[in-house]
């Protein structure tokens, strides 16, 4: 898996052979809704579908960091793998916190 940092955002890309996950994740230091945003340009049904399989990993995510997520954006020809999306998130939160603390 890979993370960069750019400013108040956390991409990530994670590339297992027949299956990738991409996901980049805007923190504004606010809490308010998150937006999430297909950068694939698919349907409404699969951008409904991984919305809801995105805010429930969001959901299981134990760190105060998260309140501060203000726009996750994925692809949805991206395999719908609630682990893969689970680890991709815990890497840009610990990414993430680490980033703030070294400020």
């Amino acid at each position: 898996m890979q993370i960069f940092i750019d400013g108040n955002t956390v991409k990530a890309a994670r590339i297992t052979g027949p299956e990738h996950h991409f996901l980049c994740v805007d923190f504004s230091g606010t809490e308010g809704e998150i937006v999430f945003v297909d950068n694939s340009e698919g349907s409404t049904e699969k951008l409904n579908e991984r919305k809801s399989l995105l805010e429930k990993v969001i959901s299981e995510l134990q760190c105060d960091l998260v309140k501060s997520i203000r726009m996750v954006s994925f692809d949805t020809r991206d395999t719908p793998n609630e682990s893969a999306y689970k680890e991709l998130f815990i890497g840009v939160v610990s990414k993430a916190e680490s980033y703030l603390e070294s400020k």
